[in-house]
């Protein structure tokens, strides 16, 4: 529509559209409230054409300069409006402007819930772990992940971070996956339970979240693991 505008604007005069009217880009305003569009030119006469539907503009011969315009948008969106003046018999460029209606900021709101923690795969309060290894693959694994199995720094770790069981001894375990754990606690025997997808497997819990998956490479990078839930 901005183009056949042009076209007949640029019939209509002697010769070729000059640049003599100017708009804001954008104005902002709410449904069913005047909105006033001021239009910069030295031209007295300015001719105002909505090109979207739902626009209601004020009739020229109810304001006293019309080069301001004031309009009306019941419904909330985006509504272009263009006005053009002449000069000298020759009209001006057509210039638009866009009405934006109810569609500022939307207020903030409550936060959505994130994703919901995973439960504690170790029942208990406290930081308890549990490594699980086959033996009879054992000499398989690389060097660096048996490290883990008799790690010195890890074992230190767990009998100084993980809470004290019913015997009154730190609470974590590095058992071979086939054990008989019918004489432990209730606790271990869930968790040994619980699915996986390889060995070696570890289980981690502070009591109210944790990790259960593949044993790390390395036991430095265990320990950055058990550090996450223990500290």
């Amino acid at each position: 529509m901005e183009n056949l505008f042009k076209l007949i604007l640029a019939a209509l005069g002697a010769g070729s559209p000059v640049l003599d009217i100017d708009l804001p880009k954008q104005i902002s305003g709410d449904p069913g409230e005047p909105i006033v569009i001021q239009a910069k030119s030295i031209n007295a006469a300015v001719k105002w054409f909505p090109l979207d539907q739902g626009i209601k503009l004020i009739p020229d011969q109810h304001l006293r300069d019309t080069r301001t315009a004031i309009a009306i948008c019941k419904q909330p969106g985006s509504y272009r409006i263009m006005c053009y003046s002449s000069k000298n018999n020759i009209p001006t460029d057509p210039a638009i402007t866009t009405l934006v209606v109810g569609c500022g900021p939307t207020p903030p709101g409550p936060v959505p819930p994130g994703p919901a923690p995973t439960p504690a795969p170790i029942a208990g309060e406290g930081f308890r772990a549990l490594i699980l290894y086959d033996t009879k693959n054992l000499s398989q694994l690389p060097t660096a992940q048996q490290d883990i199995l008799f790690s010195a720094d890890i074992r230190t770790y767990l009998n100084t971070k993980a809470a004290k069981g019913p015997s009154g001894l730190p609470d974590w375990r590095i058992w071979d996956a086939g054990i008989d754990a019918s004489n432990d606690s209730k606790a271990f025997q869930d968790a040994l339970k619980l699915p996986r997808s390889q060995l070696p497997w570890i289980i981690i819990s502070d009591g109210k979240t944790g990790f259960s998956g593949p044993l790390p490479a390395t036991a430095e990078e265990a320990l950055k693991l058990l550090q996450k839930y223990g500290a």
